[in-house]
């Protein structure tokens, strides 16, 4: 699924889960910045993601992120 700027989602990372939205998103997809009101893990507010090998990542661990749409 492509996500863009405005789509609410779920975002999951270390076990936690939380309600946010895609506050920048680039034309393919592959690269993203979610926007959340919540402490996930490293990050506050925002979250830079970036698609890589089938899932994806965040930008300062790579480690896996679940991003899903909110009515999913």
């Amino acid at each position: 699924m492509i996500f863009k700027t405005g789509d609410p989602i779920r975002i999951t990372f270390h076990g936690k889960t939380v309600t946010g939205e895609i506050f920048m998103a680039s034309e393919n997809g592959l690269s993203m910045t979610l926007l959340f009101e919540e402490y996930l893990e490293h990050y506050t507010c925002l979250m830079p993601v970036l698609w890589m090998e089938d899932r994806y990542v965040d930008l300062l661990l790579a480690e896996p992120v679940t991003i899903r749409p909110l009515n999913a």
